[in-house]
């Protein structure tokens, strides 16, 4: 049976560096690319960015969406990060690596 792996990808950080650009676009193609390696790796990705995209609102619903990652990832059995320049000004990926540290969940990284 297949396994839930996690994928932690900046979104808010992106869009606080690069806004008012396109910055949607690149912070969808850090997430795609980290769900398609769990893919790869066997896993069935659980990727919040790709998955609540466009259902709820950044700025008024931030603590709700962020609850309903941390919720997913009680359900994953590891936790993939994929690092990119954007990734150590993002509060929610610290949050989630940090949780699933405490949830002893392997952990593996990709660069962006």
């Amino acid at each position: 049976m297949k396994q839930f792996c996690y994928v932690a990808s900046p979104y808010r950080s992106v869009k606080e560096s690069l806004e008012p650009m396109d910055w949607m676009g690149l912070a969808k193609s850090y997430a795609i690319k980290g769900a398609r390696m769990a893919k790869e790796m066997g896993f069935v990705p659980i990727c919040p960015v790709l998955l609540f995209w466009g259902v709820y609102d950044e700025e008024s619903e931030r603590n709700e969406v962020l609850e309903a990652g941390l919720l997913m990832l009680e359900h994953c059995q590891c936790i993939l990060s994929v690092k990119t320049l954007y990734s150590k000004d993002s509060a929610g990926m610290k949050k989630e690596i940090e949780l699933a540290k405490a949830y002893g969940l392997s952990y593996y990284e990709i660069y962006g």
